[in-house]
């Protein structure tokens, strides 16, 4: 693999995933020189400790971060504190990815169709003063209940959650990544069978239900990560630098409350 500064990594990067795609959202440098030389880049969902140190041991010049903070006040304060210290002391740069990495061709939303064998097409959706391009794709295709949750597993959730009507099938399905059920997005796609994302609020449920749509909730890591995986592979070849996806994985486990003994 060549060798490139991080601002050339960078020039490459958004030209694959580009900025514009969300004006609304942060993406760009949180911690490091664009000077920089980089040989190696990680790939990891959360803005993380743990990925950084998993970084560092794997020897990457470079975290691409699909969250993390926004811009950073100085002097550096709170939660992030931690972690902008590490990296400035190993020397990792920190670069954030946010939507346009969801959005974009070839990105998490486009990977998370192809997870699922869906053909889709492109919509576009209002989501108050912006519009939004491939933000949320649509199949029309009429899949069984039983089908779609063994093309689920391919994510490696834990569980999943449902919420809404219930069918045995579906026909007009949305497709987008983490917290994105949105009330405003389902009103502009309706009639819709099916939604689904990563996380759901209560708002959303109750909207669903009067809209008459199913919700399917993959939850918010598994229906990230396992894109990130497949994605990194391809960003070593637009980039031109190795780039390893670096895996840390959810924590959340759910208890069934009715199995535990009465005190």
């Amino acid at each position: 693999m060549a060798v490139y500064s991080l601002t050339n990594i960078i020039d490459k990067f958004e030209k694959f995933a580009p900025p514009s795609l969300a004006p609304f959202d942060y993406v760009g440098l949180l911690v490091g020189d664009a000077r920089k030389t980089i040989r190696r880049v990680g790939l990891t969902l959360d803005f993380s400790l743990l990925a950084m140190k998993k970084a560092v041991k794997m020897n990457c010049d470079a975290l691409i971060t699909h969250h993390g903070p926004l811009k950073f006040e100085t002097p550096i304060q709170g939660n992030v504190a931690d972690e902008i210290k590490f990296c400035v002391e190993n020397n990792l740069t920190v670069y954030r990815a946010h939507l346009n990495l969801d959005f974009c061709q070839g990105g998490i939303i486009d990977t998370m169709c192809r997870i699922l064998r869906f053909d889709t097409k492109t919509t576009t959706l209002r989501f108050g003063e912006h519009i939004i391009i491939n933000g949320v794709k649509l199949c029309e295709q009429k899949i069984a209940l039983d089908d779609l949750l063994h093309r689920v597993k391919r994510f490696n959730p834990t569980t999943i959650r449902m919420a809404g009507p219930m069918h045995k099938h579906f026909q007009r399905i949305a497709i987008t990544s983490g917290q994105g059920f949105f009330e405003t997005f389902m009103g502009q796609l309706v009639p819709l069978d099916l939604y689904i994302a990563g996380e759901f609020e209560q708002e959303a449920v109750r909207a669903a239900e009067d809209m008459g749509i199913t919700l399917l909730e993959l939850g918010h890591h598994a229906s990230e990560a396992r894109p990130l995986e497949l994605i990194a592979p391809k960003l070593s070849k637009v980039l031109g630098v190795e780039v390893m996806f670096i895996e840390i994985l959810d924590s959340i486990r759910n208890i069934d409350i009715g199995r535990i003994r009465k005190l």
